[in-house]
């Protein structure tokens, strides 16, 4: 049985938990799924990473489409909270070598840096295509993925590569390239794993963010992440929006972020950088 024939939906559960080791400032890196809330009356998980350099929180249903996302950066005085609308669909199961599918969609919400409070708006266009099946080995072992593609810039500049494993329910390795030079501007490796026990006990649902929070009361998280998307998203679509918002503006690496993924302000700190989760 090939590996697509084989890349069921998988199902997140409260307490799986990744390990990565990032090539930049993140170094170690930790995602977890915290707990269950509700999206637009379904159910979703809110997944969390963490480490030195960021935190990111992201919801997620059991389509695996991406709804809202709260970010909080260590290293410079950047936070926001966006919601996505449509939700972003970060693989439609199962997967097949040749897929390919676009992120059309519109952020809304607020974003804090060092030039106070800002509400922010805007659209933008990314792809994912599977390149094909590939065995790849990272530091938790031999993983058979499937290998993304993502495009910013309305699908036409390459962003970078994930290697996704059904099996692990994560991206086991990411790479991220730079828009100037084309050269790994970050990249990760999942160093363990361990997944929830199936029929085990859930917890109960803890008191989420408001869908719409202010700038000056953030929503409360328990250690602000992303399956494979983390500030990667971020960046993917911040990659996306510096074309049509923000042309001739110098950009430097941010550490991860997309995902980890959030939109760019009209009047993006210098710290962001074009590169989600």
């Amino acid at each position: 049985m090939t590996l697509t024939q084989t890349s069921a939906t998988p199902l997140v559960r409260i307490g799986d938990t990744w390990h990565y080791h990032y090539s930049g400032p993140e170094q170690d890196s930790t995602e977890q799924i915290l707990r269950n809330d509700t999206c637009s009356s379904a159910q979703c998980v809110v997944d969390q990473e963490t480490n030195s350099a960021w935190n990111d929180t992201v919801w997620l249903n059991r389509d695996w489409n991406l709804s809202r996302e709260y970010y909080i950066d260590h290293t410079t005085p950047f936070n926001y909270s966006y919601i996505y609308t449509p939700a972003l669909q970060l693989y439609p199961f199962p997967l097949q070598p040749g897929e390919s599918w676009w992120w059309n969609s519109t952020l809304a919400g607020w974003y804090k840096d060092q030039f106070g409070n800002h509400t922010d708006t805007a659209t933008f266009s990314n792809l994912r295509k599977v390149v094909n099946e590939t065995t790849v080995t990272v530091l938790a072992g031999t993983f058979d993925t499937f290998l993304v593609a993502e495009y910013v810039q309305s699908g036409t500049v390459l962003h970078g590569y994930r290697w996704f494993s059904t099996d692990a329910k994560t991206s086991v390795k990411w790479e991220i390239f730079d828009q100037i030079t084309g050269s790994v501007s970050d990249s990760y490796e999942m160093t363990s794993y361990s997944l929830a026990v199936i029929g085990g006990p859930s917890p109960s649902p803890n008191p989420s963010p408001s869908p719409n929070p202010s700038p000056n009361t953030p929503p409360t998280v328990s250690n602000p992440t992303i399956l494979g998307l983390n500030p990667t998203l971020f960046y993917s679509i911040v990659g996306a929006l510096l074309a049509a918002i923000v042309t001739g503006v110098t950009i430097v690496a941010f550490s991860k972020r997309k995902k980890p993924i959030g939109g760019i302000p009209q009047n993006p700190p210098a710290s962001i950088m074009a590169r989600t989760g």
